[in-house]
């Protein structure tokens, strides 16, 4: 009757006086902006502007100096008589990351359009209905790969290394040198190119060839002096670029109640190194500089040794004894011997070619779409557990190809060994595989019944629809292999939409 007649004490509370809190972090972004736009048309002039001040700081526990932005920037665009288009851009970027004198950077950028069907040469040829030049240039300036105190001397926090005396030891700290004349890394891009559409707008072409160059890359060169010099400043040193084509197209047309679009794009890009740090090899084929970004380095291999006559008649290897099924190698400097300085450039890590495909069928209410893509150009060094076998490492499929004295002309896999065998197991074009491929990303079929009217519904759509559907290629089983995670899937699903 509302009255307790019992209770228990389950634990004590403890006032705790001294609080401590562990694996916290902390921080804060604020910012303000406000931008101004003009808009006007006058005779055979029109003008749009947007002119943008930009301000915002970042904070974060135990970080001293907080990340700050400051930009002030205007976009024109100018357009004469519907054909004539020039649209100008700046940036005025503030930067506390530099030196006092070189903490602005000016970025300006202009882009010019032509659109040749408004002029009367063009505007009667029927099988044109849209056609436009384009071209653009901007040189960006970016801090963002910048640390604040690289242009003034610092140490690193804690010793970094210690000597003795007898039964003493001193520490000493690791002193990095400024560089007061540290500089903004530049971007700077051009393209060139047009836009069209043709056959009653039934075929679109887009082309443009495009220049990318990374230049005044932040580097610490440490390939200059012997390390005991100490540590040298950082610079704007290292410089790259990229070249390269794109294309788009898309077609349409119809057959009867058919009705089908296709539509592609592709990218064709070489990356290059301009400059960078490293050792001034001898060699040329050894040095990155003026081969590409992504390039990969190893030996260059010719095959398997058939039997000690092989070995005794080739160049000397100079990676530890060898046997007949061990993985011979070329003499790239020919100094008549196989070692580190004949590694040079035996593929590239990127893909060359990028493209892409779509298509869309649809017949009265059935619609048919699929999405896909694929990479040309590209290598990849297969030198995973899977594939290097030796010791107590588990022994994959592959290895049933290995060398024996009964498949010396047909083997693909160097002979078995119980040990980590340092010539077999490097890097070198053995292990390398092209990866070019086609993956079928997405299809979905969908069948739509218009003007229900069921239960309210007007409208319902069916689909089924298929992910991760198909690769194609050469390589397609050492692409799709996951080891030691999950296995490739694919996807279905089924479903409906129901409009009311």
């Amino acid at each position: 009757e509302d009255t307790i007649t019992g209770w228990n004490k389950y634990k004590s509370d403890v006032k705790v006086a001294s609080k401590s809190l562990g694996d916290a972090f902390y921080f804060r972004r604020f910012g303000v902006y406000g931008t101004l736009d003009y808009q006007r048309s006058f005779g055979d002039h029109e003008v749009n502007a947007t002119a943008l001040a930009y301000r915002d700081e970042y904070s974060q526990e135990a970080v001293l100096q907080n990340n700050k932005h400051l930009h002030f920037g205007a976009t024109v665009n100018y357009m004469f008589k519907g054909k004539y288009i020039a649209h100008l851009t700046g940036v005025q970027a503030g930067s506390l990351k530099l030196f006092e004198g070189k903490r602005w950077g000016f970025s300006p950028g202009i882009g010019l359009g032509w659109i040749l069907t408004e002029e009367g040469f063009l505007s009667d040829i029927g099988t044109v209905d849209y056609l436009k030049l384009r071209t653009n240039w901007a040189s960006l300036k970016t801090d963002e790969n910048l640390d604040y105190r690289l242009d003034r001397d610092y140490y690193t926090s804690g010793s970094t290394f210690t000597w003795s005396h007898g039964s003493y030891s001193n520490a000493g700290r690791n002193v990095f040198y400024g560089n007061p004349g540290l500089n903004w890394e530049k971007i700077n891009n051009f393209n060139i190119g047009f836009e069209s559409a043709l056959f009653n707008y039934r075929l679109g072409i887009e082309a443009s060839y495009f220049y990318n160059l990374y230049d005044d890359v932040i580097t610490q060169r440490v390939n200059s002096l012997p390390g005991f010099f100490g540590n040298l400043p950082f610079e704007n040193y290292g410089s790259y670029k990229t070249t390269g084509l794109e294309l788009g197209l898309h077609y349409s047309m119809d057959f009867g109640a058919v009705k089908a679009r296709l539509g592609g794009n592709l990218v064709y890009a070489v990356p290059r190194v301009l400059a960078m740090d490293e050792l001034n090899y001898e060699d040329n084929y050894r040095r990155q500089t003026g081969k590409a970004t992504d390039a990969i380095f190893g030996l260059t291999a010719v095959g398997l040794f058939r039997d000690q006559a092989d070995i005794d008649s080739s160049v000397p290897q100079d990676f530890g004894p060898v046997q007949p099924g061990d993985i011979k190698y070329r003499d790239l400097n020919q100094d008549g011997i196989v070692d580190d300085n004949d590694i040079g450039v035996i593929g590239n890590g990127g893909a060359r070619l990028s493209y892409g495909l779509n298509l869309h069928l649809q017949y009265k209410s059935f619609e048919l779409f699929a999405l896909g893509s694929g990479e040309a150009g590209q290598e990849r060094l297969f030198n995973s557990p899977y594939y290097w076998v030796y010791g107590d490492r588990k022994y994959s499929a592959i290895v049933r190809e290995r060398w024996t004295p009964e498949t010396a002309e047909t083997a693909t896999y160097p002979r078995l060994s119980s040990m980590a065998d340092a010539n077999n197991f490097r890097n070198s074009t053995f292990w390398m595989y092209e990866t070019n491929y086609f993956n079928l990303h997405t299809a979905q079929l969908t069948y739509t019944l218009a003007n229900a009217n069921i239960a309210g519904v007007d409208q319902v759509r069916l689909f089924l629809r298929g992910s991760n559907l198909a690769m194609m290629s050469k390589e397609k089983e050492k692409l799709q292999l996951n080891v030691g995670t999950l296995p490739q899937m694919r996807s279905f699903s089924l479903g409906v939409n129901l409009m009311f």
